[in-house]
């Protein structure tokens, strides 16, 4: 584990344009606070999968978009552009590749932390990393973390600029949304429905593209739970989901987002 952080601290000093991607890993070794604190420590872009929409939140000063083909070109154009990639708990699916997934962040060395083995084999990675770390994502998380204190990182502001820049020249939500004539956008909604909730808030979003619209829309703040069943996707599952979320210890409102396919399967 030494040697590989050492590694990688010594390649972020020669990198340019470095990455950190984030995936539903971190949730499951309980390492979102460590990771965040990474991520202010070494002060470079933060992408988020969809599983980790909420560990790295919208408003995270690092945060720089949601990669993949329901990603968009401000999300995308951070990691396609690194030359650095640090990956703590995520496959990196087809769904976040494209069709092309040697193209995926394709100047960048890749760093992968995984607890998964299978998730380690180049035999079965579609985008094979440069170095696989097999560990807990906590475990390295602070490993990392302790090593970065006792070193001088590298400051990367005008890379940050930049793919700030890109986020913002790119929005998701594009202003013409706004003038459309007898309905609703569905993506106006959900970003207003986002500024609208609070950060004790525990959202629920359902299959299909009731959860692409939300997962491409919603702006996430720091606290909230922003949940879905992902790659299961079975239809009316954010019915059942919000009423368990209803039993769990939320302390703000439980928002369940659901189609009325979806809504007619629990009907």
């Amino acid at each position: 584990l030494d040697e590989h952080v050492s590694q990688f601290l010594d390649k972020l000093n020669e990198s340019e344009r470095p990455v950190l991607l984030v995936g539903g890993g971190v949730w499951l070794a309980d390492a979102v606070d460590e990771v965040r604190e990474l991520a202010n420590t070494l002060r470079i872009p933060c992408i988020p999968t969809w599983n980790a929409i909420d560990a790295i939140s919208s408003d995270f000063e690092y945060y720089r978009g949601r990669p993949g083909t329901y990603g968009g070109p401000g999300n995308n154009f951070a990691i396609q552009n690194s030359d650095l990639l640090l990956n703590i708990g995520s496959r990196i699916p087809g769904r976040m590749t494209g069709g092309v997934p040697t193209s995926f962040a394709r100047g960048a060395m890749k760093f992968y932390v995984d607890v998964d083995e299978a998730n380690l084999d180049p035999k079965l990675q579609e985008v094979p990393a440069d170095v696989n770390i097999f560990c807990d994502a906590k475990v390295f998380t602070t490993a990392l973390l302790a090593e970065a204190n006792r070193r001088e990182t590298k400051a990367f502001g005008p890379w940050l600029e930049k793919t700030d820049e890109w986020l913002k020249k790119y929005p998701t939500v594009l202003p013409e949304y706004y003038d459309t004539k007898g309905i609703v956008h569905p993506y106006v909604f959900i970003k207003e429905l986002s500024d609208q909730l609070g950060p004790d808030d525990v959202i629920i979003a359902d299959c299909g593209g009731n959860v692409v619209v939300t997962y491409q829309a919603f702006e996430t703040k720091s606290g909230q739970r922003l949940v879905s069943s992902h790659g299961n996707s079975p239809m009316g599952h954010s019915f059942a989901g919000a009423m368990g979320a209803c039993f769990a210890d939320v302390k703000g409102q439980v928002i369940c987002l659901i189609g009325d396919g979806g809504f007619n399967m629990n009907i």
